[in-house]
């Protein structure tokens, strides 16, 4: 400021920027829209911001501009006093006030902000409505949740605005004591898609820098992780962070795949990892070193070798040194993974990667006779524990004296006795696996999805009709996806697809993604989840934690 006004070139560069405001400007009688009042006043905003920097040049504001930033003023003070104690409700603003609030955005951005921050951290705004059974002349008194705010009032805010907003509302998400309203949650998303360029973080490396315990919190890391899936990872994708972002989950799910019970954590991470990997476009290591095993899980690094294979079969290896790379690097992915592509699978894979993957034993013949030798006993402990009148107690009996090599046949023993026709207590089944880690319940899905097509193939070797078996797997299957949601879609189909030389696993497949129950779930999704998020202005019609998330995902947090 002492430099502005001590230097003559600076003010009377000042000076002609003011000179450029002073013709006279008379706003459209039929035409006053936010726009065009935000057009009118911002000159007298730019003016404004320079003479608060220095007092020297008022002399060149005309009484015009003078008049408008009083008048801007004068409009927040009286909706100040409107609104008294009540918040100011951001859903019902006209078209002058909206187009007011934009220019207040540009001259007084801190009183902005909090009054939009005392707007979602109230308890909603009070209505009066004419309740049934009523007189026309009484009303009762009713609380309106707060709304997300909407892109048309994001879009006319400053860019100062905007900054100010993400980082309260940051701070409040994820740094805050108390549970973020949706309302919260969608405005801050909306503000990250609206300016990108201005408004985009790595979030992870942010959050961790301004708080180091906050992944810590449960709360916190499963918020993100819906927000990165559901919303965000288009701007991952756009910025060409999506790599950036994959090694930052993958340190979650090597914290988190062999904890007992993290089951909704693990798999949000696990299907956002997913899709980064197969969004990648070029060439790329799963560490940024290639020292150790990979810390992705086994479905990971299944879809890691198809990605890469995709990669190079259709783009080619850009740079030299990746050539060098690729055979550590497969090394690195399948030092944890005893799976096996089939030839029909490997047809299609790239030289590079087939002759690799070709010298792999088939392990499937062994894990089928480690089955064999462990079925009799596996089946006198799905009985105990699964029989209807199973008590709950011997699910900790389970828990605390199984063998640790025998819980990963667990959905195969239990398969094994509904294909007998005898019902199956699903509730201490979903104890049980309540209590597994997320990667006992992965190789659960992998071991049963083996075990079922050995199954099948020897029974229509003993002369069976194979319709009739598929049929009765269909069933059990559905038993444990749809009727207790015991088990994950999306595992079970990969399992499946993996088996693609198997003469009945593809015929899997098919059956399950044309049953009604995931036809109905992709319809009702369709209907009431637009993939345009940023036009829905209405708060959410909420669903019960368990039909919302189902129950392989809502267990410890029904």
């Amino acid at each position: 400021m002492n430099t502005l006004s001590s230097d003559p070139r600076k003010v009377d560069t000042t000076r002609k920027i003011i000179s450029f405001h002073k013709e006279d400007k008379s706003l459209d009688a039929n035409n006053i829209g936010p726009q065009s009042i935000l057009l009118d006043f911002i000159s007298s905003s730019q003016t404004l911001r320079i003479w608060s920097f220095n007092t020297s040049i008022r002399e060149h504001l005309n009484s015009d501009q003078l008049q408008k930033g009083k008048q801007i003023d004068e409009w927040w003070k009286q909706m100040m006093k409107a609104s008294g104690e009540r918040m100011i409700d951001f859903t019902n603003l006209d078209e002058r006030a909206t187009g007011m609030f934009w220019v207040l955005s540009f001259t007084m951005a801190q009183p902005a902000c909090e009054a939009v921050m005392n707007w979602f951290t109230s308890a909603g705004m009070a209505d009066l409505i004419q309740g049934p059974n009523m007189q026309p002349s009484e009303r009762i008194m009713m609380m309106r949740e707060t709304y997300p705010l909407s892109m048309s009032l994001l879009s006319g805010l400053s860019i100062n605005l905007c900054l100010k907003l993400a980082y309260q509302l940051e701070e409040t998400i994820f740094l805050g004591q108390a549970v973020p309203s949706i309302a919260m949650v969608e405005t801050y998303v909306r503000l990250l898609l609206i300016a990108p360029h201005s408004l985009f973080r790595p979030h992870f490396t942010a959050l961790t820098q301004r708080s180091p315990s906050i992944l810590s919190k449960s709360g916190v890391s499963l918020l993100l992780l819906e927000i990165l899936n559901y919303r965000l990872l288009p701007l991952y994708r756009y910025h060409g962070k999506s790599k950036a972002l994959m090694y930052d989950v993958t340190k979650i799910i090597s914290m988190i795949k062999g904890k007992r019970g993290e089951h909704r954590l693990f798999r949000l991470a696990e299907n956002l990892c997913m899709n980064l990997i197969l969004s990648l476009k070029d060439f790329f290591f799963v560490k940024k070193e290639l020292k150790g095993p990979t810390e992705f899980t086994e479905t990971l690094n299944r879809i890691t070798i198809i990605s890469l294979a995709i990669t190079i079969k259709t783009r080619g290896i850009a740079e030299v040194e990746h050539m060098i790379y690729l055979q550590p690097l497969l090394e690195q992915i399948m030092a944890t993974s005893q799976h096996t592509w089939s030839e029909k699978t490997l047809r299609y894979f790239p030289p590079l990667i087939r002759d690799f993957l070709m010298g792999r034993v088939d392990k499937r013949g062994l894990a089928i006779q480690a089955w064999q030798q462990a079925e009799t006993t596996v089946i006198n402990q799905c009985n105990q524990l699964l029989s209807p009148s199973a008590e709950p107690n011997y699910v900790m009996t389970y828990l605390s004296h199984s063998f640790p090599q025998h819980r990963q046949y667990l959905c195969a023993g239990a398969w094994m006795l509904m294909n007998g026709h005898l019902e199956i207590n699903s509730a201490n089944l979903a104890r049980v696996l309540r209590e597994f880690s997320p990667e006992e319940v992965t190789a659960n899905i992998y071991t049963v999805v083996d075990v079922l097509l050995h199954h099948i193939q020897c029974e229509v070797q003993r002369g069976h009709l194979a319709q009739d078996l598929l049929s009765k797997a269909i069933t059990n299957l559905s038993f444990f996806i749809w009727t207790h949601e015991l088990l994950p879609l999306d595992i079970l189909l990969l399992a499946l697809i993996d088996r693609d030389d198997d003469p009945y696993a593809l015929r899997l497949v098919i059956s399950l993604l044309e049953k009604p129950e995931l036809q109905q779930r992709v319809k009702n999704f369709c209907n009431t989840r637009s993939p345009e998020h940023w036009l829905k202005n209405q708060h959410p019609k909420r669903a019960e934690l368990q039909k919302a998330l189902g129950s392989h995902l809502s267990w410890k947090d029904r």
